[in-house]
């Protein structure tokens, strides 16, 4: 991981506009379990990005519930549900939020709403984030998903979609 870090940190330096380079090393600060300099790091992504982009929040949003900052996380993962209201992941993590703070309703009305969208396209969506996390290196995640996405595929074009994500 020392390595990771280091060379992350130089491509941060070299190229310092870097979503893709800051969302990967926030994702490494919070996995080696130095929670609030992942919170501070994806802070500074809302910033880079700007009020728009709900990558950085959702980002920000988990970093933030890993290191038990739950208002923030709900803060957060509320404002991917605004900028993302069709993405079923956006009301997804804002139930969990909402209900680990005890929110019943609003997380009732989160999960209604995760529930009245379009369940086709939900498999896509997590076989998208499980090749996301492939990518920043948390394998444990991906492979996690992937196999949660074994069980949930219905369909032998959902299996074979698995299958090929798992290549």
């Amino acid at each position: 991981y020392q390595r990771a870090e280091e060379i992350i940190k130089q491509f941060i330096a070299e190229f310092p506009l870097s979503v893709g380079a800051r969302t990967g090393y926030v994702l490494l600060l919070r996995d080696l379990g130095r929670h609030q300099e992942s919170v501070t790091l994806a802070q500074e992504l809302v910033a880079l990005t700007g009020p728009e982009y709900a990558g950085s929040f959702h980002t920000l949003g988990h970093a933030a519930e890993r290191a038990g900052q739950l208002e923030l996380a709900l803060q957060s993962f509320q404002t991917v549900a605004d900028l993302q209201p069709n993405e079923v992941k956006s009301w997804s993590d804002l139930a969990s939020i909402q209900q680990q703070l005890g929110l019943t309703e609003e997380a009732e009305d989160s999960l209604r709403r995760q529930a009245a969208l379009d369940t086709g396209s939900e498999l896509g969506y997590v076989l998208r984030s499980a090749y996301q996390n492939l990518c920043s290196g948390d394998f444990n995640e991906a492979e996690a998903i992937l196999a949660d996405a074994e069980q949930q595929a219905l369909s032998d074009n959902d299996k074979r979609d698995v299958e090929r994500a798992k290549w």
